[in-house]
């Protein structure tokens, strides 16, 4: 499994010219719309034991709160585990040389481990499928002029 770069403009370069599978992720065809929408299974925590809370906040961040809640002595909940997941909403990949936009998700527990499960459409040309424009965290970046980015699928 190859590991998710550090810096966003690595990561923003790997989810679009990697397939997302090389970074640990699973895909499943959706049943009803095999053609133009995938099931997305990245993991996300082997830390947190199955009865952890997971809790989405913030655009990219799972809190996998201790449950019972327990409050520690500066008034926080005790974790489990907080991971960051690599995709977020709108975030664009790829897979089998196609060009997909992911969507909302949640977290389940699979095989003794917590995953992040998103849905993702196809972008067709018409879509800017290939357009530069991204977003990145939930923030518009714009046009990106991608030369001089560090080239991490190699």
């Amino acid at each position: 499994m190859k590991p998710f770069p550090t810096d966003w403009r690595d990561q923003l370069l790997a989810l679009m010219n990697t397939d997302i599978r090389e970074f640990g992720c699973r895909i499943e065809r959706d049943r009803d719309h095999p053609d133009r929408i995938i099931n997305i299974y990245e993991p996300l925590s082997y830390k947190a034991p199955s009865i952890a809370k997971p809790y989405c906040c913030y655009v990219c961040t799972v809190i996998f709160y201790v449950s019972p809640y327990e409050v520690t002595r500066n008034g926080n909940f005790r974790e489990w585990d907080r991971v960051d997941s690599m995709m977020r909403w709108d975030c664009r990949i790829r897979f089998e040389d196609q060009i997909y936009e992911t969507g909302g998700g949640t977290v389940i527990r699979l095989e003794k481990a917590w995953w992040m499960k998103r849905w993702a459409k196809l972008l067709r040309p018409s879509d800017r499928a290939h357009s530069t424009r991204y977003t990145l965290f939930g923030q518009q970046l714009g046009e990106l002029n991608l030369e001089g980015f560090s080239n991490v699928t190699n």
